[in-house]
């Protein structure tokens, strides 16, 4: 374990696995919400016989802190915090995220941070055009509610207000032991719902993506997932796979060999930039 600092002077934690490899890109994962590098030391140690693997806890979860005072320019944080991270790593990298890692990853790969491709599993774009995206001010409402110290509350409102779980399902979750983890991150929902909330469509970031892109969903996700994997791989030009797994879920042993023959074929030179 390693620490990065932020350009606003927060701590990052990040985690190597495996060995660099000569002419091959490093692997970076970023977690969905309501998950630190932790979740992803599977995938991480799946994909690390292939060449290095960097697991980081995104800003406001895990070891990371969060030194912003406001919501204001929420992903221009995060994407400052990827960069900070690549630096430390050696760029350009291989960006492989979850849910709202995915768009995060595409959505710095558009910006022009060093990246030589993305891998997108299960990123929630709005599904078709015209569906209903999120609350505008669910962001601003996380927010506040994290930062008054009433973690539960966020929690329960992002299960409900984003992920679209029944209230008596989420009071059930309530009693579960791994609760009080959650809700230790219930800030970074903030984040997470602004990248997502603000990148809705995939068509908007296709004329910034000129790198090769992979879209990845489970065989048994939800319907809304499987077809927003769908749109985006159309909308970006990207390949498109399905892997086992169900409800949202990311099966190691499914998503590493496709993701290591995805960045073997970059090394080979077979997947060239998008014009």
């Amino acid at each position: 374990m390693e620490r990065v600092t932020a350009d606003d002077g927060t701590p990052l934690v990040l985690e190597r696995h495996g060995d660099p490899v000569p002419g091959r890109p490093p692997v970076v994962l970023l977690t969905p919400a309501l998950a630190d590098r932790t979740d992803l030391v599977a995938l991480a140690e799946a994909l690390a016989p292939s060449g290095l693997t960097v697991g980081y806890d995104r800003r406001g979860r895990g070891g990371s802190g969060d030194n912003a005072d406001a919501l204001d320019g929420a992903v221009a944080r995060e994407l400052a915090d990827l960069r900070a991270v690549i630096a430390a790593v050696g760029g350009p990298v291989v960006l492989l995220g979850h849910s709202s890692g995915a768009i995060l990853g595409a959505v710095a790969a558009a910006a022009g941070l060093p990246v030589a491709a993305v891998v997108m599993f299960e990123p929630p774009f709005l599904p078709h055009p015209g569906a209903r995206g999120l609350p505008a001010d669910l962001p601003q409402r996380l927010w506040d509610l994290a930062t008054e110290g009433r973690g539960d509350e966020a929690v329960a409102l992002f299960q409900t207000g984003a992920v679209g779980l029944p209230a008596e399902m989420v009071a059930q979750f309530r009693q579960s032991p791994g609760w009080g983890r959650m809700t230790a991150m219930a800030r970074s929902l903030a984040y997470d719902t602004a990248v997502t909330s603000e990148h809705e469509d995939p068509a908007d970031l296709a004329a910034g993506l000129t790198v090769p892109v992979l879209v990845l969903a489970g065989r048994g996700t939800w319907p809304e997932l499987a077809e927003s994997a769908r749109r985006a791989a159309e909308a970006l030009g990207a390949e498109h796979r399905t892997v086992e797994g169900d409800h949202h879920a990311l099966v190691p042993a499914a998503v590493a060999p496709v993701v290591t023959d995805f960045v073997d074929r970059i090394v080979a030179g077979q997947l060239p930039q998008r014009p």
